[in-house]
């Protein structure tokens, strides 16, 4: 087989290679993961609401899931970056609708068997409006994230190096995912899946060397479409770089040579075949909507990796929708959707700031009148310099805590 003229990196040592994959992490996230400083955004509710705000039932059972599946930074990123950007149906917080439709996810539920948190009819109409609102766009956004938050070639050639000996040259692995389908009217023939024996959907997925997924297909019927003939309708040339290597395994062998003959800027080193891998199932509802939930599942995925592999710091407004009743602040009263329940740590320090100045200054004003005065004032004085340095100690405590919270937040284990 062919070899692509990539850059030489046998010489290299492990610390020259480790020092590139540093820095090619350190621009990706630089450009790419901008939303770890953005604040909450402003969703205004619909003005057609008549009743007042109610709480989401057994709130807390869904955020302590979600918590502890996906952890606090993979949350925010899409409570701000793909949930809020509108208010959706129903008189609930927003912020409790969009953890409903992450815990529905991960739980691998129908819109039926959330009627525990909310009727029905009402979650019924959230998760129509998030994914069937400008379908279009979500997806836009879910392949952009995909294809550059979490992966790029340097990276991919960098990390070329964990591969076996004969498979140094794959940046990329293919292969499809079958995922059980059961909705009425469905084409039960025409689905069949022989990796399921029964009804399902195929996905092509695309990973690279760090187990990021790079980009997603679109779903198709499992027994109309094998690997082959999906990879074949995927436009693949457009989703990689030229210097990429794709692993497959034995079931797209007769499909590469209309692929290359097809395309001008793919060639056979951009594959290396066969390789087999393990056989995964999952279990999904409606065909329309699909998609997008494994495009948003696997984006999610990589986030959480990416964040446990780099270290990344929980800063304290990443975790306010662990808060009871934390919303989107609506733009009129912020001080009732970004202020915690009980004050943040940040809050604490500005007030007791805040306090010793005023008494800092009134304790100079009392110096500049009384010089030289009776016992009296001398005992005003001292006891002024006592709350003074107790000032002083409640600042140098309050920092203490805010740095040891925000420590337990980056394990995890808030």
């Amino acid at each position: 087989m062919a070899t692509l003229a990539t850059p030489d990196t046998e010489g290299w040592s492990n610390r020259e290679r480790d020092a590139l994959m540093e820095a090619e992490f350190d621009r990706l996230i630089s450009i790419q993961w901008r939303f770890l400083h953005q604040d909450w955004p402003v969703v205004k509710r619909a003005k057609y609401h008549r009743t007042e705000v109610k709480s989401v039932e057994n709130i807390r059972k869904v955020k302590d899931f979600v918590q502890r599946r996906l952890g606090v930074i993979p949350v925010f990123f899409f409570l701000v970056v793909i949930f809020g950007v509108r208010s959706y149906p129903g008189p609930y917080r927003n912020v409790e609708k969009g953890l409903l439709i992450l815990y529905m996810l991960l739980k691998g539920l129908s819109t039926s068997e959330m009627s525990e948190f909310l009727p029905k009819s009402s979650f019924h109409d959230v998760f129509k409006d998030f994914f069937g609102r400008e379908t279009h766009t979500l997806d836009s956004k879910l392949m952009f994230c995909l294809a550059n938050m979490c992966s790029s070639i340097n990276l991919r050639l960098t990390s070329r190096s964990i591969n076996s000996e004969g498979f140094k040259q794959i940046t990329l692995h293919i292969d499809g995912h079958d995922s059980r389908a059961a909705y009425l009217n469905a084409d039960k023939a025409g689905m069949y899946s022989y990796k399921l024996k029964k009804s399902g959907f195929r996905t092509q997925v695309c990973c690279d060397m760090n187990n990021m997924a790079v980009f997603v297909s679109q779903p198709a019927e499992c027994c109309d479409f094998n690997d082959g003939t999906m990879l074949s309708r995927m436009s693949v040339e457009r989703k990689i770089h030229h210097l990429d290597c794709i692993a497959l395994d034995g079931g797209y062998t007769q499909y590469l040579h209309g692929i290359i003959e097809g395309s001008d800027q793919i060639k056979s080193p951009n594959f290396c075949c066969p390789v087999r891998k393990t056989r995964v199932v999952n279990r999904v509802s409606e065909k329309s909507t699909f998609s997008l939930q494994f495009k948003l599942c696997c984006l999610l995925l990589n986030i959480k990796r990416m964040v446990a592999s780099r270290n990344i710091t929980t800063e304290l407004h990443h975790g306010f929708w662990m808060q009871e009743e934390f919303e989107y602040p609506d733009g009129v009263d912020t001080s009732t959707t970004q202020t915690p329940t009980s004050p943040s740590y940040a809050v604490k320090v500005k007030d007791a700031r805040s306090i010793f100045r005023l008494q800092d200054e009134f304790l100079n004003l009392s110096l500049a009148k009384t010089t030289g005065t009776d016992g009296d004032d001398q005992e005003m004085e001292m006891m002024m310099r006592r709350q003074h340095m107790m000032l002083a100690k409640l600042l140098v405590t309050v920092e203490k805590e805010k740095t040891f919270y925000s420590m337990l937040y980056g394990k995890g284990i808030l």
